[in-house]
Parts: C-alpha cells; structure tokens; sequence
C-alpha cells in the first residue's frame, strides 16, 4: 500500500469552480475539475502526448483540455486528439469524491475505506487548509501532545503553571492512538467563558485520537466541572488532516465543529460560530510558526530527551511506515 490509496482531503469543495486545479500530493501533481454534470474529478497533471501541465488547460464541454495541442480527456482519463482520429490515449485517473465540503482523492485501484466522521449533533464550524514547511512526522508530534499549548496557544491549552497537573493518559493499539489530557484551562477571555457557560476553574479536556489511513486526527475538547467531575454541554470536535506535500512539507486541513446551546446568554451565542474559527485559525497559524522554527527537523527521535507528554510519537512512526506508508517489516 502506497500514501495514494488512502481517502485524502485535497480541496475544499468551493475552492473548484469552472477551472481546473492543481495540488500536490506526496511529490505528485494532480490536477482537479469538474466535469459536465459539475463532478469533481482528478487526473495525473502531465498529459501522456507532450508532458504539459494539464492544470494549465481549460474545461471544455466538461472535458479537461491541455493547452499545448489541444488533447482532452473526460473524468475516466479517456482521451481524445483533435487532429489525430484514431489516437489512442488515456490520463492516469485518482478516484475522486466530494464529502463534508471538501474533494478527496485515492489511487483508482485501492480499496481503503472512507474516513467518514461522526458528528451527530454537531454544526460545522469552518473548513481551512494551510500548508507546513516541515515533515510529516515533526507536524504530527506538535499536534499530538499539550506540553507546547502553554507557550504556543492562546486559547486551547493549558496553564502553564499548572502543568504537573495535566494527567495524560494513552491508549494505543495496531491500528490507532489515542492520548486523553485532562487539566487546568488556560486563562480564558471574562466574555468567552460566559458565552459557552464555563466557570474560570473548569478543566480542560484535550483527547484525541490519530488514524493512519490516511494520517489524520480527531480531536474532542471539552471542559469538566472541577468540583463535580461533570462534562459541560459545549463541546469541539476536531478532525485534522496531515497530506505530505513533500519530504519537508505538509498540507492540513481541518473540519471544525461544535456542540453548544444555540440560543442562551441573551443571543450571545450567535457569535460563537465566527469566533470559534478565528480561534482555530489562530492556534494553527501559531503552530506553523512555531513548527517552522525548528533547527533540526530530522524526524528520528533517536537521541531527543521525551516527557510524559510524548507518548505518541514513537508509536506514530510506527504506525505511518507499517499503515500509512505500506512498508512491512
């Protein structure tokens, strides 16, 4: 198994119009439009006669067709000469589906199942991407301990001062892992907290869980009762995904949502839904600044003095080469 046979979120669904698209996958160039019917569809972007980028071209009749010479081809690869009757020749062709607003492609012969979410009972909050300037493996170790929030966060983290309290606790098994943070809240904004019903001394509950087909994250935040251990009715729900770029780059892209009582605090809570994306976007803009920091960013561990707070980064690795990565022992 390749990085290409798994279910990855390339685009979001608005960002594909009447014109193609190129993203890059794992070092390959694939070029994304939408055929007749509007359907999102994805091609190799190099036609097989001359080697242009076939991003470069147009949609035609719902054909995408290269600049160069003309040749077009539908959402199957199947291609056509304008000026040659009996041209024999195809584009290599990625499954494509559009889910949850966003296009994902798999290689067209693999059979890994689609990632879908569970989000019963949840709004979608925002849909963003960015890209990292640094490997696969660095980016998932940030996003998957909370000993960096403190210093790095501005909202969703923890009390610095407070940290020998964060009681971190792993599940981890062949397929995923799963590390619950529980601990002292970061301060929060009077406003903020009134808006979602928390009291100053709640605590803050960060458990996540990475999977690795593709490599991606689902986080569920929430905040407790200090006194009575009881969850509040707000919660996020965060699923994160990390497509390689390259060897020293990464694309995310993060489906936010959330549950909380639509209508309280006097209609405050209408705000709720832009704030809660700009607070995200923040978080991970500080991330990326902070990844993109790092002197050394060899991802072996080997020699790297870990805490508690890293436990997932040795199983990680493991599970991106066997899983991921496709690479048997």
């Amino acid at each position: 198994m390749s990085v290409f046979d798994h279910w990855h979120p390339v685009l979001k669904s608005n960002e594909l119009k009447s014109k193609p698209k190129a993203i890059i996958l794992n070092g390959k160039q694939v070029v994304l439009f939408r055929d007749k019917e509007g359907l999102a569809s994805a091609l190799e972007d190099i036609c097989p006669h001359r080697r242009m980028a076939l991003s470069l071209g147009s949609v035609k009749n719902g054909r995408l067709t290269c600049i160069y010479h003309g040749m077009s081809f539908d959402r199957n690869g199947k291609g056509e000469s304008p000026g040659t009757e009996d041209c024999k020749i195809s584009a290599a062709k990625f499954e494509c589906l559009e889910f949850y607003g966003a296009i994902w492609i798999k290689s067209a012969n693999s059979s890994a199942p689609f990632p879908y979410f569970d989000i019963e009972g949840f709004g979608l909050m925002d849909i963003s991407r960015y890209s990292i300037s640094a490997p696969l493996e660095l980016v998932l170790d940030n996003f998957t301990e909370v000993e960096h929030t403190p210093s790095v966060h501005a909202f969703l983290g923890y009390d610095n001062k407070k940290m020998k309290e964060v009681v971190v606790e792993p599940e981890i098994d062949d397929l995923k892992v799963r590390i619950k943070n529980t601990g002292p809240q970061k301060k929060l904004p009077p406003l903020f907290r009134y808006i979602l019903g928390l009291d100053k001394k709640d605590l803050f509950v960060d458990d996540w869980t990475t999977y690795f087909s593709p490599v991606y994250t689902v986080y569920d935040q929430y905040w407790v009762d200090a006194k009575t251990n009881e969850p509040s009715d707000t919660r996020l729900r965060i699923y994160l995904f990390f497509n390689p770029i390259s060897d020293t780059s990464v694309g995310l892209i993060t489906f936010t949502y959330m549950k909380y009582p639509l209508f309280s605090h006097f209609g405050l809570n209408l705000l709720i839904k832009p704030a809660i994306k700009q607070i995200v976007n923040l978080e991970v803009l500080r991330d990326k600044k902070i990844l993109e920091k790092i002197l050394d960013k060899n991802p072996n561990i080997a020699g790297m003095k870990l805490t508690r707070f890293d436990r997932s980064l040795g199983p990680n690795r493991k599970r991106i080469d066997r899983i991921y990565k496709g690479n048997i022992a």
